[in-house]
């Protein structure tokens, strides 16, 4: 394709290009003009009544597609920022996913609207309210307090959660208390647009679900819950995590990392993404 004929992309990233970005890129600018930018080139202008989004001083309303490639810490000025831009403007992630991904309780609930399976949980501003609300909550439990994504705490039972509330107690923070099911196989599937391309599957070693991960060929039941929660995260590129015991969606993503799934499974998941991405353009060359 000529260059004059291709459309244009503004190609999202984090800070410089990881060799993951780099190999999406590359096959990106075979059906597009692409111009890479950083989340620290990104501006917007107020000015006259006008609101401007700006990556390397250009205007994002003369791109015709924008994909956004960045961790979830970058979410929540994301969430902000999709709402200027044009709707002329293809976000492949689209307007809406950012702002729920900042929060696992935003999330949990947008998926239980849609009778979506998620894990038990209590929610609340006060650590005593947190502790008089255990009836039905089934141990071990996670409890993260929601300022601080790196605290996450394991408690076995009701008096290792009310001992941990006291000592809580004097950061004075919301607290999330979450089920957990370290004998379920936590189950990666990896979707683009209303297929599941690849999936795998990683035996629970820890808190944060960690493990050796192994190719998986997912269930029906499973494919159907990830093109679910990605339609209710407002996206058609979508990683979704199922735990395999019960099956309950424990998280989602659409920035997904994909390197070490594609290895894994020997599936080119940028691939699949890159020739999505150019099917949705909605250009006519």
């Amino acid at each position: 394709m000529k260059q004059k004929d291709k459309p244009s992309l503004c190609y999202v990233t984090y800070k410089r290009l990881t060799e993951t970005d780099k190999d999406i890129y590359d096959k990106l600018s075979r059906n597009f003009t692409v111009t890479h930018a950083k989340m620290d080139d990104l501006v917007l202008k107020i000015s006259k009544g006008k609101t401007l989004i700006k990556f390397k001083g250009l205007n994002v309303a003369l791109h015709s597609v924008i994909w956004f490639r960045v961790p979830k810490f970058c979410y929540q000025s994301l969430s902000q920022i999709v709402k200027q831009i044009p709707l002329t403007v293809k976000i492949m992630q689209g307007r809406k996913g950012f702002g729920l991904l900042t929060s696992k309780l935003l999330v949990y609930q947008t998926l239980t609207r849609r009778n979506i399976d998620v894990p038990n949980i209590i929610f609340a501003e006060d650590v005593d309210t947190v502790a008089s609300n255990l009836k039905g909550i089934r141990f071990p439990v996670l409890i993260r307090v929601t300022t601080d994504k790196n605290k996450v705490m394991l408690a076995n039972s009701e008096i290792e959660v009310k001992s941990m509330m006291d000592a809580l107690k004097v950061l004075d923070q919301p607290i999330f208390i979450e089920e957990y099911h370290p004998e379920a196989e936590l189950h990666s599937l990896y979707v683009v647009g209303a297929e599941v391309v690849a999936a795998t599957k990683t035996k629970v070693m820890g808190i944060d679900y960690d493990g050796e991960t192994f190719d998986y060929g997912p269930k029906k039941e499973e494919v159907q819950i990830a093109l679910e929660v990605a339609s209710a995260l407002g996206s058609k590129i979508a990683k979704v995590e199922i735990l395999s015991n019960p099956m309950i969606v424990v998280d989602a993503d659409i920035c997904p990392y994909i390197k070490e799934a594609s290895r894994i499974t020997g599936i080119d998941i940028a691939e699949k993404i890159s020739k999505f991405v150019y099917s949705e353009s909605g250009v006519v060359v």
